[in-house]
């Protein structure tokens, strides 16, 4: 099974305590929480759905950063955010197959 690690970056509001969350290494993945475990419980979803549309346009697939530069982590909440793609991608095709299952009348 393949593990893949991203650095996400958690940017917090200065104003109501959310969090913009995204990745270096996976341009356009973005993720929003009210708070901060809140945006912890997005932001891996938000990955494996980026790889998993990747992989669907056969888009190759970026390997993970093992550190960031002190400009993307100053005021930043950085955690590293493990995905499972054989496995997301399990999930999503067996959810198309049950989208395309025709009942008898």
């Amino acid at each position: 099974m393949q593990n893949l690690t991203y650095l996400a970056v958690f940017e917090p509001s200065s104003t109501d305590g959310s969090y913009s969350i995204y990745f270096l290494d996976l341009p356009g993945c973005i993720s929003f929480g009210n708070n901060l475990e809140e945006a912890s419980r997005m932001v891996a979803e938000a990955a494996s759905l980026h790889v998993y549309s990747m992989e669907c346009d056969n888009e190759e697939i970026p390997t993970p950063s093992v550190n960031l530069s002190k400009e993307d982590t100053a005021g930043n909440v950085i955690m590293p955010i493990t995905i499972h793609p054989d496995l997301f991608r399990m999930k999503k095709d067996n959810e198309r197959i049950k989208t395309n299952i025709t009942l008898p009348a």
